[in-house]
C-alpha cells in the first residue's frame, strides 16, 4: 500500500503533539475509501495515526466519549490531543487523529467463555452507566435502520461471498427484524468494535 505522506509532512503533523520527534514509519493497517491508518515511530515510542476521508458530529462525538471514559479509568484506548487541546488535527483538508498503538491485537474475533461473557456484560453495564451522564446525542450511521439496511444490502448480494459468509448474512437478515427495541425504552451508546482502527460511540434505538 502506498504512503500518502512524505516524510516531511509527517515530521510536520508529529510536530503539532507531544509526542516526541518523527523517527520511522511503521506498518500500514489501513488504506481504504473511509481512512488511512499506519503506526509511527517517535522518539517517545509509537502511536496509531489514523487519517478521516469521512468526518462528522458522529465521529466527534465518538472522540469525546473515548476521551472522558479514557480520563475515568474505563478500559479504553487513549487519544492524545494535539499541543492546541483539540482530538484531531486539521492538515491540508485532513483529520488526523492519533492513538495509543495497542502490539499484537488481534484483527479476527474469538469465541468467549462463560467468564469472559459475564466480564464483557459487567464492562458494558459499567459504559452504559458512565455514559449516562454525557448526554449522547443520536448520530445517522449506526442506528438500527442504519444498520439493518446495511445488512439487506450485502444479504442481496449474499452470492457472491463464501458459504460461510452466506450463512451469516441469512442469520443477521432474519435476526435484525425482531431485534428493535420499543419505543421510549431507554437507550445508551455502544461500541461497535474495540480497536485504534475503528471505535465508534452512538445510540441505538
Amino acid at each position: 500500500m502506498e504512503n500518502p505522506f512524505t516524510k516531511k509532512e509527517i515530521e510536520e503533523i508529529v510536530s503539532n503533539y507531544n509526542l516526541g520527534q518523527f523517527k520511522s514509519f511503521g506498518k500500514i493497517k489501513k488504506n481504504d475509501i473511509v481512512s488511512f491508518g499506519q503506526i509511527i515511530e517517535t522518539t517517545k515510542g509509537n502511536f496509531f495515526m489514523k487519517v478521516l476521508r469521512h468526518f462528522d458530529n458522529g465521529i466527534k462525538q465518538s472522540l469525546k466519549v473515548a476521551d472522558i471514559l479514557q480520563k475515568q479509568n474505563f478500559p479504553t484506548y487513549q487519544t492524545f490531543s494535539t499541543k492546541s487541546g483539540k482530538l484531531y488535527l486539521m492538515y491540508k483538508n485532513q483529520q488526523i487523529i492519533f492513538y495509543e498503538f495497542i502490539p499484537n491485537l488481534k484483527e479476527n474475533w474469538k469465541n468467549l467463555n462463560i467468564q469472559e461473557i459475564n466480564d464483557f456484560g459487567k464492562t458494558l453495564a459499567k459504559f452504559h452507566k458512565m455514559t449516562k451522564p454525557l448526554k449522547i446525542k443520536p448520530t445517522n450511521s449506526g442506528t438500527y435502520e442504519d444498520i439493518k439496511s446495511l445488512i439487506h444490502k450485502f444479504f442481496l448480494k449474499r452470492k457472491s461471498f463464501s458459504l460461510n459468509i452466506q450463512n451469516i448474512l441469512e442469520f443477521m437478515e432474519k435476526e435484525i427484524k425482531i431485534i428493535k427495541c420499543p419505543k421510549n425504552q431507554y437507550s445508551t451508546g455502544y461500541y461497535s468494535e474495540f480497536n485504534p482502527d475503528i471505535f465508534y460511540s452512538k445510540m441505538v434505538k
